[in-house]
């Protein structure tokens, strides 16, 4: 009984003097990566879009793919509003006095794309998303019309999704990223 107690203590002991590991990131400013979408689970339970970007964010222990995650729930329901193009090395910021927004649900999408209403449809297997039968109506607004276009264009193409916190990055394959935030004022209820 004495044998079992000192070999209790001794391992209380011993996972009291032992650092916890921690799982927490720690950007590193002068890191950068190539912008290849090839997902990894952190061990923060967070999905990064490659091996390095995980690494560059402090997040040294991760796996192979997006993390798993009803994602279904969180992106149905909710009001997206565009934030940035991921096309290049430099994301390109929409303007803020141009609102790009979209809604998914029940395998409707409709929104806003700065100037015109859009809609249309798409299908969902896990995080994969595949946009269809995109329509709009036809006005012509001088200052989003660029920004319209090239959401409209690149949405069509959309592959898959990850969402992380409020932020949606929607993967559309060699055209890059749209990258979305939750719009709380518009939010399902």
């Amino acid at each position: 009984m004495k044998n079992i107690l000192a070999f209790a203590c001794f391992l209380a002991l011993f996972a009291a003097c032992s650092p916890a590991k921690k799982c927490a990131e720690k950007l590193d400013p002068a890191c950068s990566c190539m912008m290849l979408y090839d997902p990894v689970c952190g061990c923060n339970n967070k999905t990064y879009s490659n091996a390095c970007v995980a690494q560059c964010s402090g997040i040294k222990t991760f796996t192979k793919g997006a993390c798993p995650q009803d994602a279904t729930a969180k992106l149905e329901g909710m009001v997206w509003q565009l934030t940035s193009f991921a096309t290049g090395p430099e994301p390109q910021q929409v303007p803020a006095d141009v609102t790009i927004s979209i809604k998914f649900e029940g395998g409707k999408i409709e929104g806003h794309g700065g100037c015109n209403q859009v809609g249309g449809g798409y299908t969902l297997d896990g995080n994969n998303l595949q946009v269809s039968q995109l329509i709009s109506t036809k006005m012509y607004c001088d200052k989003s019309m660029k920004w319209e276009t090239m959401f409209l264009q690149q949405l069509e193409k959309s592959k898959s999704y990850t969402i992380n916190g409020e932020t949606l990055d929607i993967h559309c394959g060699d055209m890059g990223n749209l990258i979305f935030r939750l719009n709380w004022k518009k939010r399902k209820d």
